[in-house]
């Protein structure tokens, strides 16, 4: 008899993108690839939802204003949310916007404009190494 596994649940993405165009066309691409997906505008909710939610993969804006994808990333490491979400930096900040992310918790960060060829193979890779 052939060893089957019993596929992984769609991966849970979080869209944290001050600009309700991005968050909106990310949250349509991603859905639209099988990714179970919420958009939210601010760092305050997204701080709520991912308690909530539970994403795997968290995707932020670093510049937003009251709580930055810098400092959303710090307080959500900091909570020790288990397991923690793989959080991306996807971002146009360049220079010392962009070195201030280094120690905040981030796995990786994509420069804007992010290919959505791109994005999708990414979270496909971070989708088939989770546990």
């Amino acid at each position: 008899m052939p060893h089957t596994e019993k596929p992984l649940p769609p991966l849970r993405v979080l869209v944290v993108d001050d600009d309700p165009d991005t968050a909106t066309s990310q949250f349509d691409l991603l859905t639209l690839c099988g990714f179970v997906v919420k958009a939210v505008t601010d760092g305050d909710t997204a701080l709520r939802v991912v308690h909530e939610f539970r994403p795997d993969v968290i995707l932020t804006d670093l510049m937003m204003p009251g709580i930055s994808g810098i400092e959303l990333a710090r307080r959500i490491t900091a909570t020790g949310v288990s397991p923690p979400p793989f959080l991306v930096a996807v971002t146009g900040c360049y220079g010392d916007d962009l070195r201030a992310s280094e120690g905040s918790g981030f796995d990786l960060v994509l420069i804007k404009p992010v290919d959505p060829e791109v994005l999708i193979s990414t979270l496909r890779r971070i989708a088939a190494n989770r546990k």
